[in-house]
């Protein structure tokens, strides 16, 4: 499916992939007594949709945006896509659209979304770059592209995972601190 009809099936493995993070996260690793179908509508239909055909067609553009000497090895090609995707992608793109997409699925409206974004934009940047960097040069320079989006969807479950029980512990340190909400997060992190 992902070689005969690509955004097809890009979008359908980023969804799955979407959906099971998010169902791990709220069920294991945070302890929800109960399963929150907004947030997990939310998540599951931003990474169909952004994942899995957005990011298609914007990792597509890569290749067209760098010059040939950019991608003549693969450790070139890692470097460079790695380096357009979280210094021009993941801020200025990816972020604010996630923040606003997910606000208003959750019915949280424009101007709070907007607000938390603004909130949490350098946070959420900075909290990224330590692993999607380096997962992003691995990506691109040694994966297949057929294969690109599978691969990031299978990073954002590990990364939200992360996120999630990162989440969990910072609570139970300091129990007097509010549990930030489910989606968008307010402690300064983006579920990826």
């Amino acid at each position: 499916l992902l070689e005969q009809r690509p955004v097809l099936g890009n979008a359908a493995t980023a969804g799955v992939l979407g959906f099971a993070g998010d169902f791990a996260c709220q069920r294991w690793f945070e302890g929800s007594p109960g399963f929150d179908a907004t947030r997990s509508w939310a998540m599951t239909s931003f990474c169909t949709g952004y994942h899995g055909v957005a990011c298609y067609f914007i990792y597509g553009m890569y290749d067209l945006l760098l010059p040939a000497a950019a991608v003549a090895t693969k450790l070139r090609c890692g470097v460079s896509k790695a380096l357009v995707d979280n210094v021009l992608h993941l801020p200025f793109l990816y972020t604010p659209f996630f923040y606003i997409y997910v606000g208003l699925a959750q019915n949280e409206g424009l101007v709070a979304s907007v607000q938390t974004l603004r909130r949490e934009w350098w946070g959420t940047v900075a909290s990224c770059f330590a692993f999607w960097i380096p997962f992003d040069v691995m990506m691109f320079g040694v994966m297949p592209a057929r294969y690109r989006i599978a691969v990031m969807s299978t990073g954002c479950l590990v990364w939200n995972a992360y996120l999630s029980v990162c989440s969990q512990a910072g609570s139970k340190v300091e129990p007097s601190v509010p549990v930030p909400a489910p989606a968008p997060p307010t402690d300064g992190t983006l579920l990826v």
